[in-house]
């Protein structure tokens, strides 16, 4: 990015830090062990994920540099479609843009479910809860894929692409790993309100406009209470964080 003079290095740093220090921790810290990167650094791994990230940045810090990174990573993001070489990171940045990036949203979380998939994330949760922290970054990040794929999914009458695999069954199960932190709780929870969420989206389908039986309307209630149990249990649980304020209090309510 630099040397092709899209942005200078001191606004890629600058954008970098807005990104850094406090938006990723409103997605549970999708940057994983990226979260301390120099912008050097970054850019150096993952051309893709550095450029979203200053995207991000340049768009809360409202610079005009944004829409040339934005267009810069519909770019590199148009060039995995058909690579056989992508990568976590390459997932990651697919993940920040669909949270961010709203008129990208559909496109990105499909591909990035696509390539999460290629890369079998799902099958690193048992060596996850043997201590290994490599195949925990990889769990962790299915996690995100999960949760990406149904905040961008059921609210807008679409079937999620993820699916009720045993990591997603059993992820509170998450939180017993060595390296779990406050970020996973918040994602372990937000994981299984849309366990609820997906089951009653199967349960009832789509159409909104149809009137419910007494049987669904019975369903409806038993959904809601597990719901409202969720929300009082992770409330308890969930205190302040130092970068978010009482962002996963909100989080849990919403």
């Amino acid at each position: 990015m630099i040397s092709r003079g899209i942005i200078t290095l001191e606004n890629a740093r600058k954008y970098q830090a807005v990104y850094q220090d406090r938006l990723d921790h409103f997605l549970y810290g999708v940057l994983g062990n990226h979260s301390d990167a120099t912008f050097e650094h970054l850019q150096q791994v993952s051309p893709i994920l550095s450029t979203v990230v200053c995207a991000v940045g340049a768009l809360h810090a409202a610079s005009t540099d944004y829409e040339t990174l934005r267009a810069e990573f519909v770019t590199l993001s148009g060039a995995l479609t058909f690579s056989r070489r992508n990568n976590i990171d390459d997932v990651r940045a697919l993940c920040i843009g669909a949270f961010w990036i709203s008129d990208l949203s559909s496109s990105l979380v499909t591909m990035a479910v696509r390539i999460a998939t290629e890369l079998q994330l799902h099958r690193s949760f048992a060596k996850a809860l043997q201590g290994d922290r490599e195949s925990y970054l990889r769990a962790r990040l299915h996690y995100l894929v999960y949760a990406c794929d149904h905040h961008l999914s059921i609210p807008y009458g679409r079937p999620p692409l993820t699916r009720e695999c045993e990591a997603v069954q059993n992820v509170r199960d998450f939180l017993d790993c060595r390296h779990a932190n406050h970020d996973d709780a918040r994602l372990v929870s937000h994981v299984l309100r849309w366990r609820v969420w997906t089951e009653i989206f199967d349960t009832l389908g789509p159409n909104v406009d149809r009137p419910l039986s007494d049987v669904e309307i019975l369903l409806v209630r038993r959904f809601g209470n597990a719901l409202d149990s969720l929300r009082v249990e992770w409330t308890d649980k969930l205190g302040p964080d130092i970068h978010v304020g009482n962002y996963p209090w909100k989080g849990v309510g919403m």
